[in-house]
């Protein structure tokens, strides 16, 4: 019942059902394919805090629980580091069902954009040219491309939407753009990110983008 409900992208569902299991049947805690689920359902559903299922000894060491690792490290605030695995992994990612391919395509995306990892993101922005959730991709590889008008106008767009964490990185990335093409000097740079800080706080972004102020 767990893995439907993941296959049909109800994470939060999947994952209350895989925590119940185990509460009724202490068998169940043993069991590494509902340890599996439970801590993919708690990534999918924006719970990383309550995937550490996935560091059970009794976990296989397979390409999924390895996938499922690198995409919990994204959702924690170490895109760049998980990339590398999510390209290699990218055969299973586009092998699952529909519905929970959408809800994990976004934080995939974003692994392998702070990694690099061009050639597997172009793939998924073919797949999903209009899933929402990629627009920050779409505009990274516009960037990457060298049409950095394009990119202007795609963080513009971001930048004016309602998701605040893609807002805040939207606006961000449009002002290194800016400094990296001379439209901006570092100090005014420093000012305008300064000025973003309270776009969005209280993690890993934050730190970053203060370390970033502080550098320029």
């Amino acid at each position: 019942a767990a893995e439907v409900m993941l296959a049909l992208g109800l994470a939060q569902e999947a994952q209350s059902m895989t925590a119940l299991a185990q509460r009724e049947n202490p068998r169940a805690r043993e069991d590494a394919r509902l340890l599996l689920i439970h801590g993919a359902a708690s990534v999918a559903g924006g719970r990383a805090a309550e995937a550490g299922a996935l560091d059970d000894a009794r976990l296989a060491e397979d390409e999924e629980a390895t996938f499922w690792r690198a995409l919990r490290r994204v959702a924690q605030g170490a895109a760049a580091e998980a990339g590398p695995a999510i390209a290699t992994a990218m055969p299973l990612l586009l092998a699952y069902p529909e519905d929970l391919r959408a809800r994990l395509l976004p934080l995939a995306a974003e692994g392998l954009t702070e990694a690099g990892e061009w050639p597997a993101l172009r793939r998924i922005a073919e797949m999903a040219p209009d899933l929402a959730g990629l627009a920050l991709a779409r505009a990274r590889m516009a960037e990457e491309d060298g049409r950095a008008e394009d990119a202007l106008a795609q963080y513009a767009v971001i930048g004016a939407g309602t998701d605040r964490l893609a807002r805040a990185r939207a606006l961000r990335r449009s002002v290194e753009l800016r400094l990296a093409r001379g439209l901006m000097d570092p100090a005014a740079a420093a000012a305008a990110l300064d000025a973003l800080l309270y776009a969005w706080r209280g993690d890993a972004d934050e730190f970053r983008a203060r370390l970033r102020v502080a550098e320029l």
